[in-house]
């Protein structure tokens, strides 16, 4: 964000994450063994990307979300992918709480429901690249007290890549669930209000 400023404007700026709801959501929930989407369902989104990946690995998925691509993804689903369409808060959260782990292919300027799903313990499989580097500490990469897996390209390929190796490593059991949610309550509201103290 602070470089396309730069480039369109030639002005220096300082990104302020907007706040989320941490609060929201308990991180201490055994994990099911499903993954979760949840977005709009819109091109820029790319649910398609997901539901490709999940159909050739045969892993449950669950999509939450309502848009103009319902139908194609709908067509494009196969077996291990449950489309649930909108849901409500109090089903978003309870998803959240138990899902193996959060995927996500859109690229974002920043990204909330990723930072949600790690309020909720959850680790985050996510494009890398856009605020996502911001919030989401990769496994992959070495960084330290990791909060899931970033993919470099934003392809089938790339995501079955990254989802292989979360699934080999069994990283849903190796990222402590009380360490995402530390690194998510860098997100909360009060962080965001005290930037204009």
């Amino acid at each position: 964000t602070a470089r396309r400023i730069y480039r369109y404007w030639g002005r220096k700026s300082k990104v302020i994450h907007p706040p989320v709801s941490v609060e929201r959501f308990r991180c201490n929930q055994a994990r099911d063994d499903f993954y979760l989407c949840l977005c709009r369902l819109v091109p820029n989104k790319r649910v398609d990307l997901v539901v490709q990946a999940f159909n050739q690995l045969r892993l449950p998925l669950l999509i939450v979300g309502d848009g103009p691509e319902r139908c194609s993804l709908k067509k494009l689903a196969g077996p291990t992918v449950n489309l649930l369409g909108h849901q409500s808060v109090d089903q978003v959260e309870e998803l959240m709480e138990h899902c193996k782990a959060f995927v996500y292919a859109g690229m974002e300027d920043f990204g909330i429901a990723p930072v949600e799903a790690m309020a909720a313990g959850a680790p985050v499989i996510a494009f890398g690249r856009g605020g996502l580097l911001d919030t989401v500490r990769c496994a992959a990469r070495g960084d330290s007290s990791p909060t899931g897996v970033l993919f470099p390209k934003q392809t089938v390929s790339s995501l079955l890549d990254a989802v292989t190796w979360f699934e080999e490593r069994r990283l849903w059991k190796q990222l402590p669930s009380e360490s995402i949610r530390v690194w998510a309550e860098r997100f909360r509201p009060e962080v965001f209000t005290s930037c204009f103290e």
